[in-house]
């Protein structure tokens, strides 16, 4: 079992933590100088006649996909190793034990979810199903979690 960043809008964060939100579509470009693909049995088959089984970026069924989101260093205690996160969608969490020294210039200013570390995250998704989707002309990725 691995577990996989994934980044988080502060809309969308507040849909998963409401549950309304299990399904998520990324898109799967063609390889290059391919115009035409298509999907069999968990294999790709492209105009060329080649087949080549797909490796989703998202794992598979039973990883863990944890959320970094946008959030704000609002304290950080050194007395007891604290620091204090509040998350752009709402909400706070306080983790203890991080080896990390957090300058006073970024207190209280809002952080990219990019660089939001694992220990602060809230919300890890299991994978449950793994498939691949054409709409138009795009292939996505669709993944669905619990």
């Amino acid at each position: 079992m691995k577990e996989i960043p994934i980044l988080c809008g502060a809309d969308e964060t507040k849909e998963i933590l409401l549950g309304k939100k299990t399904l998520r579509r990324r898109i799967k470009g063609l390889p290059e100088g391919v115009a035409e693909i298509t999907y069999i049995n968990n294999e790709w088959m492209l105009d060329n006649g080649w087949i080549f089984p797909i490796k989703c970026p998202y794992g598979k069924k039973g990883d863990i996909l944890w959320a970094r989101e946008p959030f704000k260093y609002e304290n950080y205690f050194q007395l007891t190793d604290q620091i204090h996160f509040r998350f752009m969608a709402g909400g706070s969490k306080i983790v203890t034990g991080m080896e990390k020294y957090i300058p006073a210039r970024k207190l209280g200013k809002e952080i990219p979810a990019t660089h939001m570390p694992r220990q602060a995250s809230r919300i890890s998704l299991t994978v449950q199903e793994i498939n691949v989707e054409q709409i138009k002309d795009e292939f996505y990725w669709i993944i669905t979690t619990i």
